[in-house]
C-alpha cells in the first residue's frame, strides 16, 4: 500500500524489529503469504535480476530456486501450513503509481541499451547495469506460472486476489482462514492485518512479529490514543499508493489531524473537516485531491 513515513517515522521499523524477535515455532495456525513481495525481492537481487534484460526472455532460474527453497523450508523444515496469495489486477486508484513504475522500467531498459552499445565497460558501468536491471525487475507472468506449478507439485494451497494480495490476506485473516501473514510489507497493519511476520530467517525461523495493539502503544503512534480501526486514517493523512498526501501536512502533523478527525461525531462534520483541509492546503498544479479516498478506505 506504500503508506508514506509509516516505517521510518510511526513504527520506527529497525528498532521495532530488534525488540520484537520471535520464532516460527511459537506460531500456531496457517500462515498466509504475500508471495508477490517474495518474488519481487528475489528478481531484484543481483543474481535474480541477472537475466532480466535478456531478449527474448529466459526463465529466471535463480529467483525460482530461491523462492521454492523458501517455501520448502516453511513446509518441510518448520512444518507450517501455508497459503500463498498472488496479486491480480491493480486497483484503479493505483493507476498513477503503476504508470510511474512502468515508466521507470522502460527508462531503465533504454539506459541499459545505451550502456551495451559501448565496449568500454568499467566498474562504474557494471554498477549501473546492476542498478538498471533492478529497476526493471518485476514478477513476470512466466515466473508466477513456475511458482504455481511448484505449489501444485508440493500440494501447497494458493489463490489469487481480485486486486492486490494484501487486501485479500487481511480478509482471509478476518475470516479465520489464516492466522498470520508473512510479508515484507508491514503496511498491512493499516488495512486491518495483525500478527504480520517480517524479517524472516528462512533457516532458523527467527522473525519479527507486527502486533497491532502493541504498535499502537508506541509513542510515535500516539501512545494508545488510537484504536485499530483508526489506522486507515493514518494511511489517508500520510498519503499512500492510492491517494496523495494532503499537501503541507507532513508526518509531524498527521497524529494531530487524526486526533481532530476522530473526535468528530457525524459524517457531515468529517466531510467538512476534510474539505476545509483541502481548501487550506496549497496544492501543486496537477495534484489530485484525495477526498474520495477517505470514504473509499
Amino acid at each position: 500500500m506504500g503508506v508514506n513515513d509509516l516505517h521510518k517515522t510511526f513504527i520506527d521499523r529497525p528498532n521495532h524489529e530488534k525488540k520484537n524477535k520471535r520464532n516460527l515455532a511459537d506460531l500456531l495456525g496457517t500462515i498466509g503469504i504475500d508471495v508477490s513481495t517474495i518474488m519481487y525481492r528475489l528478481v531484484s537481487s543481483p543474481l535474480g535480476s541477472g537475466p532480466i534484460d535478456v531478449n527474448p526472455p529466459v526463465p529466471l532460474y535463480h529467483a525460482y530456486k530461491e523462492a521454492t527453497t523458501t517455501l520448502s523450508l516453511l513446509t518441510d523444515k518448520h512444518k507450517k501450513q501455508i497459503l500463498l496469495v498472488f496479486d491480480n489486477r491493480s486497483h484503479p486508484m493505483k493507476a498513477g503509481t503503476q504508470s510511474g513504475r512502468r515508466s521507470d522500467r522502460e527508462t531503465a531498459q533504454l539506459k541499459l541499451a545505451d550502456i551495451y552499445k559501448t565496449s568500454d565497460i568499467t566498474d562504474k558501468t557494471a554498477e549501473d547495469v546492476q542498478k538498471h536491471r533492478k529497476a526493471m525487475a518485476h514478477p513476470r507472468e512466466d515466473f508466477i506460472a513456475m511458482i504455481i506449478a511448484f505449489c501444485k507439485e508440493k500440494g501447497i494451497k494458493f489463490c489469487s486476489a481480485p486486486f492486490e494480495a494484501d487486501w485479500q490476506l487481511v480478509s482471509l485473516q478476518k475470516q479465520g482462514i489464516i492466522q498470520h501473514i508473512l510479508s515484507s510489507d508491514g503496511d498491512l497493519l493499516v488495512l486491518g492485518g495483525d500478527s504480520i511476520i517480517t524479517d524472516l530467517n528462512n533457516g532458523s525461523g527467527a522473525c519479527c512479529i507486527y502486533d497491532t495493539n502493541s504498535i499502537l502503544q508506541r509513542k510515535s503512534m500516539g501512545g494508545g490514543m488510537f484504536l485499530p480501526q483508526h489506522l486507515p486514517l493514518l494511511a489517508c493523512f500520510s498519503g499512500n499508493d492510492y491517494i496523495a498526501r494532503l499537501h503541507g501536512n507532513g508526518p509531524k502533523k498527521v497524529l494531530n489531524l487524526m486526533n481532530q478527525f476522530t473526535a468528530l461525531e457525524s459524517l457531515e462534520e468529517q466531510q467538512s473537516f476534510i474539505s476545509d483541509l483541502q481548501n487550506e492546503s496549497k496544492w501543486k498544479t496537477g495534484d489530485s485531491k484525495p477526498a474520495n479516498g477517505f470514504w473509499f478506505l
